[in-house]
Order: C-alpha cells, then sequence, then structure tokens
C-alpha cells in the first residue's frame, strides 16, 4: 500500500473526501466505473489538461484498488496511518491550517544557552527549531483551543516557529504555572 508522493491518493481516484462513508465510497466507485465505461459513458473523455477536476485519466486497476482499500475497514484505516505519515514527512498535517502541533515538553531545554531545541522533522536538521524564553514571552499568543494541559491556573500559549533549514512552520504549545501552584509544588517538596 505505499505510494510516492507524486501518486495521487486513492481518495482523488474515487473523488472522495477521506471522511466519506462506505455509502459514498461504494456511489464513487461506481460512478467512476460507469464514466471511464466506453459504452457506458455519456460524455467524451477529456485530455487530463482541459479537465478541472475530474481525474478522468485514472485506470480501472487503480479504481478497483481505491474501493478494495477503501470499502475495508482495517485496510483503510492502515492506509489512511501510511498516508498521514507520508504527509507528516512532507510537512503536510491534517489539522486544517496544515500546521503540526507540538508541546514544549517535545523539546529539550539546553542548560548551557537556555534554549528550547527540537530536530525537524521534516529534514531531520539538528535543533533546527530553536528558541530561548525571551522568544516565549515576545511572541507567544494565548490559545484556549490547544491540548496543553491548563487545569488550575495554568495559562495556556502558543508559538509558531519555523525551522532553521526549511520552510516548515510549527505551532508549539505551553502552558505557564501560576504562582499558587509553584508554591503547591515547592510546599509538597518539603
Amino acid at each position: 500500500m505505499t505510494k510516492s508522493s507524486s501518486r495521487i491518493t486513492h481518495y482523488e481516484v474515487l473523488n472522495i473526501n477521506s471522511d466519506a462513508t462506505l455509502q459514498e465510497i461504494k456511489k464513487a466507485y461506481k460512478q467512476k466505473l460507469l464514466n471511464i465505461h466506453p459504452d457506458k459513458s455519456s460524455t467524451q473523455i477529456l485530455p487530463i489538461s482541459i479537465t478541472t477536476n475530474d481525474l478522468t485519466s485514472v485506470s480501472i486497476n487503480q479504481i478497483q484498488q481505491a474501493y478494495k482499500i477503501l470499502s475495508n475497514e482495517s485496510t483503510r484505516e492502515q492506509y489512511d496511518e501510511e498516508l498521514l505519515e507520508t504527509f507528516k514527512k512532507l510537512g503536510y498535517h491534517n489539522h486544517g491550517d496544515g500546521l503540526d502541533e507540538f508541546s514544549l515538553d517535545d523539546f529539550t531545554f539546553d542548560e548551557t544557552t537556555c534554549n528550547y531545541n527540537m530536530n525537524c522533522p521534516r529534514c531531520k536538521t539538528l535543533n533546527g527549531f530553536q528558541f530561548n524564553e525571551d522568544s516565549l514571552d515576545e511572541f507567544a499568543n494565548t490559545n484556549i483551543n490547544t491540548n496543553t494541559n491548563t487545569n488550575g491556573g495554568s495559562s495556556a500559549f502558543q508559538v509558531l516557529a519555523q525551522c532553521n533549514s526549511c520552510s516548515l512552520w510549527l505551532k508549539v504549545n505551553f502552558a505557564i504555572a501560576s504562582e499558587d501552584e509553584n508554591e503547591d509544588e515547592n510546599e509538597d517538596e518539603e
């Protein structure tokens, strides 16, 4: 089921959304087969460069393979995971805005330079993402829709960061503990 990044996905072959139901998959499969069948097609097949969103250059084998994978729940789940990993390697992620989200906990803290560091997940550059606490203070935005744990008096923040070597941008979520929480932690240690 491995596919290269230059090939179209099974969803594109059937011209359906990735959250399509089994009924929608079946309907799209039948429609695609009818569209390419020489005796059933009511329109002339145009070259791919002239058509708009319809991928008329797909073969019967591609349509059948797409249906076979997407109509079976377990093979579809496996295909979706592989597709997601492929997109992640290319720097894309399905958050709607195209940005992967990471927690500041995913970064390592270098005590000698006082920097937070992380290797780039796309280009693999060592410490491709690097910033310090001053950068966090200056560029952080309050973001109530993060996955960061905000129990108690913590405040949730988010900063956008770009890799030093490639064009990948990430959302980095973090929380700042309130002074009350810090005092509670100090009392627990005593």
